[in-house]
């Protein structure tokens, strides 16, 4: 589980992420091999556990059909 980074603030993390995959019907494994990644590290990411590398951002993104700012805010948050 080498594709994140250690986060110095847990209680911030990409709050639009997980919803976000759900909304596509995604599971954690088939988001993490459409991104290179793997599982347990989309489950850091959705609970703040860690923080993803910045290479991961665009791809989140790409993958979820969003801009990489809409991953730090739930789905119909202004912002």
């Amino acid at each position: 589980m080498g594709n994140y980074a250690a986060h110095p603030k847990q209680t911030e993390y990409l709050y639009g992420l997980k919803p976000r995959r759900e909304a596509r019907g995604l599971t954690q494994r088939e988001l993490a091999d459409l991104i290179g990644g793997d599982r347990e590290s989309i489950r850091a990411w959705e609970t703040g556990v860690y923080w993803p590398s910045a290479q991961y951002l665009p791809k989140l993104a790409a993958a979820l059909g969003c801009r990489m700012e809409d991953l730090y805010r739930l789905p119909g948050e202004d912002g």
